[in-house]
């Protein structure tokens, strides 16, 4: 899987062209594409729809957190619609990759939902 740079540069569009059509600012763009953050969801799907193909977001999260990630969607899609957990991933993504904190929000929300088997309060 490319990244958001890579395909872009193989298409030869600029970040430029990019923010136009994403309705957004060429800063942004490149948040998104040196992995400060992260396009919300639907940016996303936008995107790997116009590149037909995935696009790899997750660059500074490890596998091991991939796994917590799809854990945290799998527990929280059973108490919540799936577009409210995945709305809220994608935040808590961006946020703890801000700060540094490795997924602190995620964690704890999935902790709390495998501990007591019931909706964590964060909606």
């Amino acid at each position: 899987m490319a990244t958001l740079k890579q395909l872009r540069e193989h298409h030869g569009i600029t970040q430029s062209v990019l923010a136009n059509e994403l309705h957004t600012s060429i800063p942004i763009i490149s948040n998104y594409e040196t992995g400060t953050s992260l396009p919300i969801f639907e940016d996303m799907t936008i995107l790997e729809h116009q590149f037909q193909q995935g696009i790899d977001w997750t660059e500074k999260v490890s596998y091991q957190n991939k796994k917590v990630i799809i854990n945290a969607i799998v527990t929280l899609q059973e108490f919540y619609p799936i577009n409210t957990v995945l709305n809220f991933i994608s935040k808590s993504i961006r946020e703890d990759l801000k700060s540094g904190d490795d997924l602190r929000l995620i964690k704890h929300f999935h902790a709390c939902a495998m501990r007591y088997r019931e909706p964590p309060m964060f909606i």
